[in-house]
């Protein structure tokens, strides 16, 4: 299903996102989930309203599906709307990219004389971080071939 296609598109109030708001006998509902309940009754407890269509503003109840959190996460990765936040990207990285395709290079190669603590040292990383790297456990979209990324 493309965005859009066949949306019903809510008209009114919508957040900042695209979600339409109303209020309804005092009570604020999201447009979708106030369009799944009259269509199919009651929200099951700890399950969401997400869109096939990927449209946050539509209403049509065949473009609505329950899922729980996961379900809304593998669905936004499977539909390429996850940011990739892997390696240099994430938020609390220390190394770069280069740095580690340099720390598996160096392991790699029999001359070198440096350990895994000599190369935490020299990195301001833990022990862990860099026998991870070395053993491909952490950073394994690195490929050291050509210093190619692959997904």
């Amino acid at each position: 299903m493309t965005l859009g296609a066949g949306c019903w598109v809510w008209a009114a109030y919508k957040t900042r996102r695209g979600y339409g708001r109303l209020s309804l006998n005092g009570v604020i509902w999201n447009a979708h989930r106030l369009s799944w309940t009259l269509h199919n009754g009651p929200i099951p407890d700890g399950l969401y309203v997400l869109h096939h269509c990927d449209n946050p503003s539509c209403v049509r109840p065949d473009h609505l599906f329950l899922g729980t959190q996961f379900d809304n996460m593998a669905d936004m990765t499977r539909k390429g709307r996850a940011p990739d936040r892997r390696g240099s990207l994430h938020g609390m990285a220390i190394l770069t990219d280069d740095n580690v395709l340099s720390i598996r290079n160096r392991f790699s190669e029999a001359r070198s004389l440096k350990t895994i603590r000599d190369t935490a040292d020299d990195y301001g990383v833990s022990y862990g971080a860099i026998s991870k790297i070395v053993y491909r456990t952490n950073w394994p979209h690195l490929n050291n071939k050509g210093n190619e990324k692959f997904r």
